[in-house]
């Protein structure tokens, strides 16, 4: 990240305030992962959510997957042992960055909801 600290205005008010990181902490996200996983994508979606840890799984494409883990849990191993052992293939599995339009959306969205 190229900053050291945001301020995030919605409709006059301020609704965020502080690093990148303590405002991705405040928002209670958790650990994204994008994971590539060959296999039908709703009976791997429905296996990725059975996993201890993981709050949510969203699809990006026909084989990708943006994995949210709860925050503080790892997941990354249960993970890749549940999708090998179903017989899918894990091609990739890496942590997902949060941007600033991630932060700036998701603060101005729920704040003028």
């Amino acid at each position: 990240m190229t900053c050291q600290k945001v301020v995030i205005i919605n409709n006059g008010q301020i609704v965020g305030s502080g690093t990148p990181q303590s405002l991705t902490s405040e928002l209670g996200k958790g650990v994204v992962l994008r994971a590539q996983i060959t296999g039908p994508q709703a009976d791997v979606k429905q296996l990725v959510a059975g996993v201890s840890g993981v709050v949510d799984v969203q699809t990006e494409g026909e084989q990708t997957f943006l994995v949210t883990a709860a925050p503080g849990s790892e997941v990354r191993d249960q993970l890749a042992s549940t999708v090998v052992g179903a017989g899918y293939g894990l091609r990739e599995l890496r942590s997902q960055e949060v941007s600033l339009e991630d932060i700036f959306l998701k603060l101005t969205t729920e704040v003028g909801s």
